[in-house]
Parts: structure tokens; C-alpha cells; sequence
């Protein structure tokens, strides 16, 4: 018969809100009196109480959710589980429900990565029973089918299908390589299925017949268990299934090198609430882990330094390798920052889930997007980070303006603690401090009122640029409204403040956010200059009069940018250089077609009356009055990448080295090619000085530097539409 091992509880679907949970519980006077129906009634109430659960009163009579939440305490070896039921003496272990020296020191966890480890150790220890005697570890079990697939196919990706049917169903007693027969077997079944959906559910009943309970556990258990799995930071999330972390190869390799233990259960469980080991507590196996981390950065081409002869202990050289794992995830964020542009419809789904109070949104059989219900308040302020990080125009970088934490695959754990802002978006000319709330009652005004102005009015003394204050919300109360549109602060000197605070729903956000992406670009500052629009209005009426004022300039913000974009994200092979030429940023143009840089194009964009389009051609967008009246600001300019023949009196892309552009202070321009050219003894000429010359005679010519160069010369502007 199947038998499907856990690693967690179903009723505890997010792992890392345990420690959040755990710190509560040892704050509070329950810790050793939550058995019983009494006890756990208690302790549901109180998480209910500190905002970890939101149950409706009267909604689990029983306590149900605290006695799930004892048992992850128990599992994870945070408190002492009741040993009486498996023969043992709990005078051998500790007092039911206390808190062990590895609960303690679980507390002391103040960053992702610190609580990953816990959780890392305590899924290492081999605690599930096998049926031929000993136990073995679900983690170092399932990172063993994974290097076996690795080694079979290159990659160590295993699907949740793949999981849920053999690897959450299997153990120690059979051998990786037999179960990833299976799983290789089933993934090209599956692959030339013409319905996966059906595939899956054919597959789960067959399985289900030598199981003993519902057939649904595969996948209730499989969802859970995968959560718990990559709450170790050994493994990430790739699509519904998961990977190894690449910079943790090493130490995966050493946990899955021994997959059973024979000690017995009071040696075992000593073992977890002392403070299970891990390879690395080993200052050799520590050494060998933390060189693969550096040879990893080095290929990443991430600076690190590492004092080798400094290293005394396994501790040493851990701190070490946390410090390194800090500078990665810092890099790995940039990317992910980057790659948020193109997921701009995902992140539009994400808001429509929120909106909705939680919910799924399936997109093909093995991909969809899931919002926790009772994780919406994080879902948001992550949704509204990864839009700020898609429009792209930050001047800081995307882990300082989130004050939420995320775990290795980017995911919300929990919000941002409540001495400041949820989150800081700062620009060129000035910062946006942006609260969120599911609030949504006649409260909303008490609960956010003084918080949001204080959180503007303190960043309004931190930093010397402006400061505008965004706060989403569902829905925003009027009173909320009338708040913020007065937006007054007193100082502890009596001196009076207005602040700069505009209420938006988060359907407006939305809507504002779509359409920078279906109508174009989001151009630097461009949500700064909508808010600033709204501000200049708040004293035209009182509150229902600006929040119908604000859904005005909103809708007007969206118009104004269907009638001036002509930029699609993506076109048919067949479009492309056929009707539609790529639009670069001027830094993209230069560095693709000047210095032969790999770049990705920003959009494709219809180009007509410029005779027969090739690779050669591209567009642009002008900065700048230099050039008018041929060429205004943000114009769309069709370019011809080295230009052949004279250039004098075209106009041209430069690209500066040794000089920049005055209006913009840039390295990039479009001025008109002019040239000063000189005669030789020999009859051969060269260019005594070559000139980039403005248009518009406010500008001062530029110049050219040995080092300068040009890239392209202009085809043709385009009109405008609208």
C-alpha cells in the first residue's frame, strides 16, 4: 500500500509564518497550556487576536488551527512533543509543549536565510519511521531522487506531478534510481498528453487504488509538503515543482549522501530538540561548501572578499558563507527586478486576485498564480513592489525599497513591521513613501490615518528632496480621503506641515499600471507627475469632490497614453523588420549597435513611409528640446545603424566617451553631423573638427572627442498619434 509522508501540516500551509507564531507564543502565558480543547480554543483565539490567523468568531469551536499549529511546533522540535504515546519517558526529554534549546535559539532567527537554516536542520533529522526499522529524513531523501535526475538528464528539476506521485510516496526502502525510472517514465507520458489536467487526474486515481484515504491527498499533500521543502533554502520553486538552489549544490550533495539513520527515537529526538547538526558544522565540510559559493560569485562576476586565515571554527566560516549568500540574493534581486517588466501581466493578476480577497487564476495545466487568503495583506504590498520594479524608472535598488522580507524564490514573508513605511520608491527629483492596507471599513481612517502621515512626515526630515505620500487601498474610505486631502502634521514644536498625500484604489493602481504597458513605456517620474496632478487639485472641493477629481486624472492619464503610444511589448516573427522596427533606450542603441552588447529591446513599433525596413534599423526615443522643431521630446525617431558615406548634415546618435551631452548631461545624443575638414601635402583630407550641432539655437554645439562615435543615423520622425 501508498503511504504519502509530510513534512509539515496542511493546516499550516506557509511555513514561514511559523517563526512569527512561535515568537508569540513563547511572548505569551499559554506555553505548556494549549492541549485540551480549552488550551487550543485559547491559542486559536490569541493568534486570531495578534492578526496570525483571521478566523471569524464562532469559526473553529474546537481549536482546531492551534492544535495545527502546536503539532508544527512539535515536528520541527520547538517545544517537546508528548513522548508518552511512543513508549518513552517525558522526564527523558522536557515538559509537553515547553520551549528546547533549538526553540530558543529558533527566536534568535532575525533574517530569511537565519530561519531557512532552522527549519533546514530540522528537516534533516531523520525522523519518519521506516518499515523495516530505523527513519529516515523526507528532505535528504527527496534531494537524492533529485541528483539522480540530475545525473540522468542534466537538470534537478522534478515536477509537482513527478512529486506528488513518486518522490512525497516513496523512501530509503527502495532505490533513487528505480523511482526516477518512474518519474522519467511518467514526464514523457505526460509530455505528449493532450491534456495534462486529464492526464494528472487519471494518474492520481490509478496510484489511488493502493491507497488507503482520498485520492486528493496526492495533491493537498504535495502543495504542502513542497512549501515546507523549499522553506530550507536548499531547494526553489520552478513553475508548480521545484530545483536545487545552484550557490547550495554542495551541501545538498552532503545531506543526500546519507538518507537513513538506526539510532533510536529518544537518540533522535534528543538530537532535534538540542539543535539537530548539519555537514557544515564540520569546519572542513564548511570550508568545502563555502569555495563552491566563491567559485559561484566569481563566475556571476559578483566582487567578495573572504580572509581565509581568519577562519578558527565551523562558525567562522558559516558567518562567512551568510555574508557571500547576502551578496548573491542581493544580485539575484536585481535581476528578478529586471525581469518584472516583462511579468507586467502577471503582476496585473496578482492585483485582481488581491482585489478579490485571495483566490488562483490557472493559466495552462502546469502553470498558475495563487493568493493565500489568509496571506492577502502580503500578496499586496509584494504586488504593488513588483509593479514599482516594472515601471522600471527606481533610483534605488529593489531591496531597499521593499521593508517586507522575501524568501530565495521572491515570495512575501509576511509585511513590513509597523515603524515605517511598507514601502520607499525613490526617483531622480524626489521619493514616494507607499502604504497599503485590505482595510477597507469606517476604521480605515483610524487605522491609517496618523500612521501614513507620520510615516510621510519622517521621511520628509530624512531626506532632502520632495516627498510624496501613495496609499492603495480595496477600497479608501471618504474620511480617509478628507485625511490625507488636508494632509496636516504638527511637530513637537507646534510647526505646521502639509503633506503630499493622494489616495488611490487599488483598481485605479491597477488600471494606471496596465496601461503603462499596453500603451507604452513607463517614463521616468510619469507617476510622480499624476500624483503632483491630483495634489494641485485637493483644494478645488472637499473630500468626495477629490476622489472624483483623482478618477478623473487617473482616466485622463490612461487616455493621454493610448493616444501617444504606438509600442507593442511583442509582434510575430513575420512583423518584425517587415512592419515593425525594435525600440532601443538610447544607452541600449549605443551599447547594442555601437559596442555589439547583448540588449533586449523595450518594444516594436509600426513604422511606415521609411521604404524597405531591415536589422539595420531601429527606434528610438528623443530626450530633450535641443532639436526642435524637427525632433521634440520623447519623439519617436527611426535610426539607421552605420550610416555609410558622408555624413555632414545628417542627423546622427552619438555615443560620448570623452565628452556629454550639456542638455542632458548624458552620454548619448542626437544632434545634426557637421565637420571642419582639412587638405594634406598628399591631396588626402581628414577631419580637423567634427560638430554636433543643435537645432534650436538656446543649445550650444558639442564638440566630438576622439573616443566619441556614431552609432546611427535618423531615418525619419514619426508622428505622433492622437
Amino acid at each position: 500500500m501508498i503511504e504519502i509522508w509530510q513534512v509539515g501540516n496542511t493546516g499550516v500551509r506557509n511555513p514561514m509564518r511559523i517563526h512569527e507564531a512561535f515568537r508569540l507564543y513563547a511572548e505569551s502565558n499559554l506555553v505548556g497550556k494549549i492541549r485540551g480543547v480549552a488550551g487550543a480554543v485559547a491559542f486559536t483565539n490569541y493568534l486570531c487576536e495578534r492578526g496570525v490567523l483571521n478566523n471569524a468568531p464562532g469559526k473553529d469551536p474546537t481549536g482546531s488551527y492551534g492544535r495545527k499549529w502546536r503539532l508544527v511546533f512539535n515536528k520541527n522540535g520547538f517545544t517537546y512533543g508528548d513522548v508518552g504515546k511512543d513508549g518513552l519517558s517525558q522526564a527523558d526529554v522536557g515538559t509537553i509543549d515547553g520551549i528546547t534549546p533549538f526553540g530558543k535559539a529558533f527566536l534568535e532567527a532575525d533574517t530569511v536565510p537565519a530561519v531557512q537554516e532552522f527549519f533546514l536542520r530540522a528537516s534533516a533529522m531523520h525522523m519518519e519511521p521506516l518499515p523495516d526499522g530505523g527513519a529516515f529524513s523526507p528532505l535528504r531523501w527527496t534531494l537524492a531522487v533529485m541528483l539522480e535526475v540530475e545525473r540522468r538528464v542534466g537538470q534537478s528539476a522534478i515536477g509537482f506531478t513527478e512529486f506528488a506521485a513518486y518522490v512525497q510516496t516513496s523512501n530509503p526502502t527502495v532505490r533513487p534510481e528505480d523511482v526516477v525510472s518512474e518519474i522519467l517514465s511518467v514526464r514523457a507520458r505526460r509530455g505528449g498528453a493532450s491534456s495534462k489536467k486529464k492526464f494528472d487526474k487519471a494518474l492520481f486515481e490509478e496510484l489511488g487504488r493502493d491507497y488507503a484515504k482520498k485520492s486528493e491527498n496526492f495533491t493537498e499533500y504535495g502543495d504542502m509538503n513542497l512549501r515546507y521543502l523549499r522553506a530550507t533554502g536548499v531547494v526553489r520553486a520552478q513553475g508548480k515543482g521545484i530545483a536545487i538552489v545552484d550557490e547550495k549544490h554542495d551541501l545538498v550533495e552532503m545531506l543526500a549522501s546519507e538518507q537513513r539513520s538506526g539510532d533510536t527515537l529518544l537518540i533522535r529526538l534528543r538530537d532535534l530538540y538540542g539543535g539537530p547538526s548539519l555537514p557544515t558544522d564540520d569546519i572542513e565540510m564548511a570550508k568545502q561548501v563555502l569555495r563552491g559559493l566563491e567559485e559561484r560569485l566569481r563566475r556571476r562576476g559578483i566582487a567578495f572578499e573572504v580572509d581565509h586565515t581568519q577562519f578558527h571554527s565551523a562558525v567562522d566560516v558559516n558567518n562567512a558563507r551568510h555574508r557571500l549568500e547576502a551578496l548573491l540574493g542581493n544580485d539575484e534581486e536585481i535581476v528578478y527586478a529586471h525581469a518584472q517588466k516583462r511579468k507586467w501581466s502577471e503582476i496585473a493578476d496578482y492585483m485582481s486576485l488581491v482585489m478579490k480577497r485571495g483566490g488562483t487564476k490557472q493559466y495552462d495545466d502546469d502553470t498558475e498564480i495563487k493568493v493565500p487568503k489568509d496571506e492577502v495583506s502580503a500578496y499586496l504590498e509584494w504586488t504593488v513592489w513588483r509593479a514599482f520594479l516594472a515601471m522600471n524608472t527606481l533610483s534605488n535598488k529593489p531591496y531597499e525599497i521593499r521593508r517586507f522580507k522575501v524568501d530565495q524564490d521572491f515570495f512575501p514573508v509576511g509585511i513590513a513591521p509597523g515603524n515605517g513605511p511598507d514601502l520607499i520608491a525613490e526617483y531622480e527629483g524626489c521619493k514616494v513613501v507607499i502604504e497599503v492596507t485590505m482595510s477597507d471599513n469606517s476604521r480605515q481612517e483610524a487605522m491609517e490615518g496618523e500612521p501614513v502621515r507620520r510615516h510621510v512626515f519622517d521621511s520628509m526630515l530624512e531626506y532632502s528632496k520632495p516627498v510624496f505620500g501613495l496609499f492603495i487601498a480595496n477600497h479608501v474610505n471618504t474620511n480617509t480621503v478628507e485625511t490625507f486631502r488636508m494632509g496636516t502634521w504638527y511637530d513637537k514644536n507646534d510647526v505646521r506641515t502639509r503633506l503630499n498625500i493622494v489616495p488611490l484604489t487599488l483598481s485605479q493602481f491597477r488600471d494606471y499600471f496596465v496601461s503603462t504597458f499596453t500603451n507604452g513605456e513607463h517614463r521616468n517620474g510619469e507617476i510622480v507627475d499624476l500624483l503632483e496632478g491630483c495634489v494641485a487639485k485637493r483644494d478645488l472641493g472637499y473630500a468626495p469632490e477629490w476622489k472624483s477629481s483623482i478618477a478623473t486624472d487617473v482616466a485622463s492619464s490612461i487616455q493621454a497614453k493610448k493616444r501617444q503610444s504606438r509600442i507593442l511589448l511583442d509582434v510575430v516573427e513575420s512583423l518584425r523588420f517587415k512592419e515593425y522596427l525594435p525600440i532601443y533606450s538610447l544607452r541600449a542603441a549605443c551599447g547594442y549597435f555601437g559596442d555589439g552588447e547583448p540588449v533586449e529591446c523595450e518594444g516594436w513599433v509600426k513604422v511606415e513611409g521609411c521604404g524597405r525596413l531591415d536589422n539595420e534599423m531601429f527606434v528610438v526615443r528623443a530626450s530633450g528640446k535641443s532639436m526642435e522643431p524637427k525632433i521634440h521630446d520623447g519623439d519617436l525617431c527611426v535610426m539607421r545603424a552605420r550610416p555609410q558615406g558622408s555624413r555632414v548634415g545628417m542627423i546622427v546618435l552619438a555615443q560620448h566617451r570623452e565628452t556629454s551631452d550639456p542638455e542632458t548631461g548624458g552620454a548619448f545624443s542626437i544632434k545634426k553631423y557637421t565637420s571642419e575638414k582639412a587638405v594634406d601635402e598628399d591631396g588626402s583630407w581628414h577631419h580637423e573638427k567634427i560638430t554636433l550641432q543643435p537645432l534650436n539655437p538656446d543649445y550650444e554645439p558639442i564638440a566630438m572627442g576622439e573616443g566619441d562615435s556614431i552609432v546611427s543615423a535618423l531615418v525619419k520622425v514619426l508622428e505622433q498619434e492622437g
